[in-house]
């Protein structure tokens, strides 16, 4: 497995003509121009299977709370920011499970910071917001509210909103907030795709697109200034993409490939559909964002309009409704064998990962999209959501020794892009400040993280997986030191040296 890592490329028109292996060096040779690496060594690129392009150029322009120790530290930073959107105050990333106080914060704390201007801050998985009570009134969110489907609005005893949305909540104040200029979408995706390819990301699975920002992405691909190809998975839940009669498509380095849809919320915030309420929460147990009826007539609209399905899942009772409904679409199209994802598949009940065995054994494989990081920097909140049903979460190797196509990505901005991050955590399964294996029976070898990597379904559902060769796409990627000659503790010392698009050096 450690050949062809060092050598001669030869590239035309986009694809390798030749690789001629020599020791000490990668040189890329294309039409006429040389570039020389020493002591390097060459891989292919690593395609993120799920990520948000718009959203993570949108994070690294607004105030970030990464890193905030409590609710007060989190508003301190946005008023010294002095960051508003058209009198909006905007922030993403606040994590109270890593606050000294873990409670969830209340609109109380925001109000003595910004008494008038609305604020809207993003918890850092995305699925839950809290808000002021400038924000609550310009929503029209008074005393006692009605929850909407698949959200909820938290109250205090009084039934006043605590200023904390879940969910399909959050969109009752998100979609009042002025929208986005072309501009600001443009700029945003920009920014997002410089810094994806320092991490020697060539392309990305784009997850939940807005399609009003597609022909964005088509335009910046016309003029040549989207440098990493983009696979979007557009925004179908509330069939969003049929309103804008988006149809699969293929251009230069963008893709209209599949849709998306959720069937819960998040772990951090309760929202991910469980079997059973949560250990530290016996009142709850997640939401349903969809019922698996209507999962199934959208996935066979998408399927039959020739999208791939993509479908949020991270909570065992939402896996499970996902499995049940894959499994009726793939007897319904016993030919076509349309290419079916979990994402995150994060806590699958040992009953259905035998499902997935029983398909697997029939030539019909689910494909589980899942985020390494996800499990080392969860971990910890994990054990409190869950109590023993961790032996059955973020199952690897229990999934691919079932059948299922595994898929790596990150889920940016969420979790930081890098891949090195990801395939550490793969190899090693050590949660973030610890430094044991957790439940190390679910590690990857380094062979099938890098295959899962890698954006072509042929790698992935092959028994090897293949390095770079003559006749492949000139994406690539050059490191320091080679990943194969490394123990696995010694991964995170790989840099990425260049990253390689259709064969022209794009970092």
């Amino acid at each position: 497995m450690q050949s062809k890592l060092q050598g001669e490329i030869y590239i035309k028109n986009d694809r390798i003509i030749d690789f001629i292996e020599k020791i000490g060096y990668v040189k890329i040779i294309n039409e006429g121009t040389e570039l020389l690496f020493e002591n390097a060594y060459v891989f292919p690129g690593f395609c993120d299977h799920h990520g948000h392009i718009t959203g993570f150029g949108r994070s690294l322009s607004m105030i970030n709370f990464a890193g905030c120790n409590s609710a007060e530290e989190c508003c301190e930073k946005a008023k010294n920011s002095n960051q508003i959107y058209n009198e909006w105050i905007i922030g993403y990333g606040w994590n109270h499970e890593n606050w000294i106080n873990k409670e969830l914060p209340d609109k109380k704390i925001i109000d003595h910071y910004f008494p008038d201007n609305p604020a809207y801050f993003l918890r850092v998985d995305g699925h839950t917001a809290w808000v002021n009570s400038k924000a609550l009134k310009i929503a029209g969110i008074g005393s006692n509210p009605k929850n909407p489907s698949g959200g909820k609005i938290l109250l205090d005893d009084s039934g006043s909103p605590t200023g904390i949305l879940i969910d399909n909540a959050m969109e009752l104040v998100n979609s009042i907030i002025p929208k986005l200029t072309e501009n600001n979408i443009k700029s945003f995706i920009l920014k997002a795709v410089d810094e994806l390819l320092k991490y020697g990301i060539t392309e990305v699975d784009d997850m939940d697109v807005d399609p009003g920002y597609l022909s964005i992405f088509k335009k910046l691909d016309d003029s040549n200034e989207l440098k990493i190809k983009v696979n979007s998975y557009v925004k179908a839940q509330n069939d969003e993409y049929l309103k804008y009669n988006v149809i699969p498509e293929k251009f230069n380095n963008f893709k209209i490939k599949g849709i998306k849809f959720y069937s819960d919320g998040a772990l951090g915030s309760y929202g991910a559909a469980m079997i059973k309420p949560y250990s530290d929460n016996k009142l709850n147990s997640g939401l349903l964002l969809i019922s698996a009826n209507d999962l199934l007539e959208k996935c066979k609209k998408g399927i039959n309009s020739g999208f791939s399905i993509a479908t949020h899942a991270i909570g065992d009772l939402a896996n499970r409704l996902i499995i049940d409904v894959y499994a009726k679409l793939l007897e319904s199209y016993p030919d076509e064998n349309p290419k079916l994802r979990i994402e995150h598949a994060q806590i699958i009940h040992p009953d259905d990962l035998k499902k997935i065995k029983t398909l697997a054994d029939k030539g019909k494989n689910i494909i589980a999209s899942v985020q390494p990081i996800h499990c080392i920097s969860d971990a910890k909140m994990a054990r409190k959501r869950l109590g023993r049903r961790t032996s059955y979460s973020y199952p690897w190797k229990s999934l691919q020794d079932n059948g299922a196509i595994l898929l790596f990505g990150s889920d940016f901005p969420i979790e930081s892009p890098d891949p090195i991050i990801g395939i550490h955590a793969l190899l090693n399964r050590i949660p973030v400040s610890e430094k044991k294996r957790w439940y190390p029976r679910e590690v990857i070898s380094l062979q099938d993280a890098l295959k899962g990597y890698q954006p072509d379904f042929k790698h992935h559902q092959s028994k090897r997986m293949t390095l770079l060769s003559k006749n492949d796409a000139a994406d690539f990627t050059i490191l320091d030191k080679n990943l194969f000659a490394l123990e696995s503790k010694n991964i995170l010392t790989v840099k990425v040296i260049a990253t390689f698009v259709n064969g022209k050096k794009v970092y």
